[in-house]
């Protein structure tokens, strides 16, 4: 019987997780993070630093920004480089540094209008739709300032 069951019956895959997004097919395990996961379609900012009123989708990314409104004095900086040991307030402060750092061997991908340089094909491609007016944040997209950051003004 149990040969008869797996050779006429075989088993249907399992989804890889209960809850996926209708609108791009993103799997999630947990109807929470289902629905953190739609405010990047939605552009929703529920969290909103009461500082400077900047509005962020999940709330560990309201209280990772609001560290910047902290003095530097009375900040911990709890992100420490595995590499150097080197610590940072912010997260992406040590993302930024492993990426200029500790990137000796890895590949960029330039932009041929401005130059700017990108980790990946994708992310350079969504830079590129800032040229043509099509991104919603055209030249401010992350992945650019931190690897592109802005001269620092000479001192006369």
């Amino acid at each position: 019987m149990y040969l008869h069951h797996k050779t006429n019956h075989p088993e249907q895959p399992k989804p890889l997780s209960p809850f996926q997004c209708d609108v791009c097919g993103t799997f999630a395990l947990r109807l929470t993070a289902l629905r953190r996961h739609m405010k990047t379609h939605t552009g929703e900012t529920p969290f909103t630093c009461s500082v400077c009123q900047k509005g962020f989708r999940t709330r560990p990314q309201l209280v990772e920004h609001q560290r910047k409104h902290i003095p530097k004095s009375e900040r911990d900086d709890k992100y420490k480089c595995e590499v150097c040991q080197k610590k940072f307030a912010f997260r992406q402060s040590l993302k930024k540094h492993n990426l200029l750092q500790h990137t000796d061997n890895r590949k960029f991908y330039p932009c041929t209008i401005c130059g700017g340089k990108f980790i990946s094909e994708t992310s350079l491609q969504k830079h590129r739709a800032t040229h043509d007016g099509k991104a919603p944040r055209a030249h401010k997209c992350e992945e650019y300032l931190m690897l592109n950051p802005k001269p620092k003004k000479q001192k006369e």
